[in-house]
């Protein structure tokens, strides 16, 4: 858990972790991937990824900012679910493809997603399956019983 009572600021950095992610921020978090812009010799610039800033959970990743949250070529993840509440703006750009699953991305203020390649809003189902067997037998006849249950969970992407 990283909390803060002014901004969080990330720029080409890792934070990993086996369990649940939480950025808390009274005020802005911006997760950002350095870049430095060449200029050749025929006036042609061009900008190349030093490092690329991300954010990765083994369970839930919280993304929380008093203001604005802004995530700029970075990669956030997580096994579990993954939010980003602002009171003010959030901002998630990439430069090649965007994806949201089961996400839940909410701000106070404006929303912008921008992806240079694919934009997706995803869904993810998750299940599971309760056994529960028994028998009884005796000298002349055998019976075995199982009551199953199974829950299925739909988890959309929420903007």
């Amino acid at each position: 858990m990283v909390s803060a009572k002014d901004t969080i600021t990330d720029v080409s950095g890792l934070l990993k972790a086996g369990g649940d992610v939480s950025l808390t921020a009274g005020k802005d978090v911006s997760i950002a991937t350095r870049t430095v812009t060449l200029s050749g010799a025929a006036g042609d610039d061009r900008t190349v990824r030093v490092g690329q800033g991300a954010v990765t959970a083994g369970g839930n990743l919280t993304v929380s900012a008093g203001n604005d949250v802004t995530v700029t070529g970075a990669d956030l993840s997580a096994k579990g679910g993954a939010s980003v509440t602002a009171g003010g703006a959030v901002t998630l750009t990439s430069g090649t493809d965007l994806t949201l699953q089961a996400a839940q991305v909410t701000a106070g203020g404006d929303l912008s997603l921008s992806a240079g390649g694919t934009l997706s809003l995803l869904s993810a189902t998750d299940s599971s399956y309760l056994s529960q067997t028994s028998s009884k037998s005796s000298a002349a006849w055998q019976s075995t019983s199982d009551k199953g249950h199974s829950t299925y969970w739909l988890m959309a992407a929420l903007l």
